[in-house]
């Protein structure tokens, strides 16, 4: 119930339920994933917010996919909630989830909301994400960012340290999966950085 709750933002039953002594917060669904973790990607702020001011609520609690909370609010339409988790836990922002090797950098280049500059900044301000960080394939968020024609955050990220040299485990760079998927401003870009 609680999982219903938090996923689809009904506000005033997590909080009866959360007032519940014998709830555990932290049960899984089949998926291994937290009432926390599903709030996170889909509920409002305060919904997660309250979440995980519960001191019952496992804020580290991983899924099937070796994803956390944070990984999840990637997906959310709504910044302010991994703004939110990256302020109450800046040393869980570089964590890679181990189906995939993504961190959260990863997951918010490939995700591609309209904040996603703002929340990169967000990430990067805390000192603590390995920017050319790869994933499983070899790929960095640089090189995600690139073969998904994401200009701003192709320059955003090359800005902050972004090796634009990286290979995958293809043997392509950023600038070569640019190419490859005929992103003409993100190719111009990346080929005036190489002079």
């Amino acid at each position: 119930m609680l999982f219903s709750a938090a996923e689809y933002g009904f506000e005033d039953i997590v909080k009866l339920l959360l007032t519940q002594e014998r709830l555990n917060p932290n049960i899984r669904d089949n998926t291994g994933r937290s009432a926390l973790s599903w709030a996170a990607a889909k509920a409002p702020l305060g919904i997660v917010q309250m979440l995980a001011r519960d001191e019952r609520v496992d804020l580290h609690s991983i899924d099937h996919l070796g994803r956390n909370a944070l990984c999840w609010s990637c997906w959310s339409s709504d910044a302010r909630v991994l703004e939110f988790l990256t302020a109450i836990d800046p040393h869980n922002v570089d964590l890679p989830a181990s189906d995939d090797g993504c961190t959260p950098l990863h997951f918010l280049v490939v995700a591609g909301r309209t904040h996603a500059v703002h929340t990169i900044r967000t990430l990067l301000a805390t000192g603590s994400v390995d920017i050319n960080r790869k994933d499983h394939a070899g790929r960095t968020a640089l090189s995600h960012a690139a073969s998904g024609g994401q200009l701003e955050l192709v320059q955003l990220l090359i800005e902050n340290g972004a090796d634009m040299d990286l290979v995958d485990i293809m043997g392509m760079t950023p600038l070569d999966w640019g190419l490859s998927v005929n992103t003409e401003s993100v190719v111009r870009y990346l080929e005036s950085r190489k002079r």
